[in-house]
């Protein structure tokens, strides 16, 4: 944030294309927000460390936002190989982040299996009299608690394997979206 309290959405995500520093936002002394600017962080305080590097906040916002243009256009021309391209991407990326998701879902819902047939177990030693209240009360204490923590991490897992397996449908969603944002005249999609 500049000291007249501005910031740029690109604050913290610009670095010198020197040393690498992060290149921090400032504005001008007469306010203008025309004026405001990255400059390097090293620069600022070790000016022998890395030359001056200066970019107005104004030209970084039209070099992204040509850049933005410049890639849905390129999606629109091509957009064929771009939704094959990204399918394709997605699927390798998503399929091995569903195998590793089901595989400890999988562990999970095992060991919740076991914990109730360890219950089930140490409430007959209890009722025979083989295992005391006390010890009955602290063991089904724990296995309430780890069943409770397994079943939240299932319902965590079950949820990230939906999302992922639901990628594809948001590159289609994407694909619209940069239709109509770029030719409003199109028919929107559903």
């Amino acid at each position: 944030m500049t000291r007249t309290g501005r910031s740029s959405i690109f604050s913290g995500l610009v670095y010198c294309g020197d040393c690498g520093a992060k290149m921090q936002c400032g504005s001008s002394d007469n306010g203008d927000p025309r004026q405001d600017f990255f400059d390097c962080a090293v620069h600022r305080k070790h000016k022998e460390k890395c030359p001056a590097h200066f970019m107005r906040a104004s030209v970084l916002e039209r070099v992204v936002l040509k850049h933005v243009q410049a890639a849905t256009d390129h999606i629109l021309r091509y957009e064929d190989h771009f939704r094959a391209h990204m399918e394709d991407q997605m699927r390798l990326e998503t399929g091995e982040q569903v195998r590793v998701r089901k595989k400890k879902l999988e562990r999970g819902e095992k060991r919740i299996a076991e914990l109730k047939r360890l219950f089930m177990k140490i409430y007959e030693d209890n009722a025979c009299g083989r295992l005391s209240d006390k010890r009955f009360d602290m063991l089904n204490q724990n296995f309430e608690a780890g069943q409770k923590a397994l079943k939240a991490e299932a319902a965590i897992l079950q949820h990230e394997i939906e999302v992922q397996e639901r990628q594809d449908e948001n590159i289609e969603k994407f694909i619209q979206k940069a239709l109509w944002d770029r030719y409003p005249r199109r028919v929107r999609p559903a």
